[in-house]
């Protein structure tokens, strides 16, 4: 084999070392993408869980804040009341 030859297969292994090399570090960009899309949607899920408990949480202090004002208006009847038979 000449020169020609070889420039020409030495062109061609060049190019294909080159795809190859943008294939891998395509793969491994993706695979890399892929972790963080399941570190995000695991951090997702935990504030979606940690929102849950909150709203929960918020919801029983109504329930409580509720249960305080009947408590109140009771109290009032009575005393009311109280003043009514005296």
């Amino acid at each position: 084999m000449n020169f020609k030859n070889w420039s020409g297969v030495a062109g061609t292994v060049l190019i294909v070392l080159i795809v190859f090399g943008s294939f891998v570090a395509g793969c491994r960009e993706q695979e890399e993408t892929k972790r963080e899309t399941i570190e995000l949607q695991t951090e997702q899920a935990k504030l979606d869980n940690e929102l849950a408990k909150l709203e929960n949480e918020r919801t029983k202090l109504e329930n409580k804040k509720v249960q305080l004002y009947m408590i109140r208006e009771m109290n009032a009847h009575s005393e009311k009341m109280e003043k009514e038979l005296k």
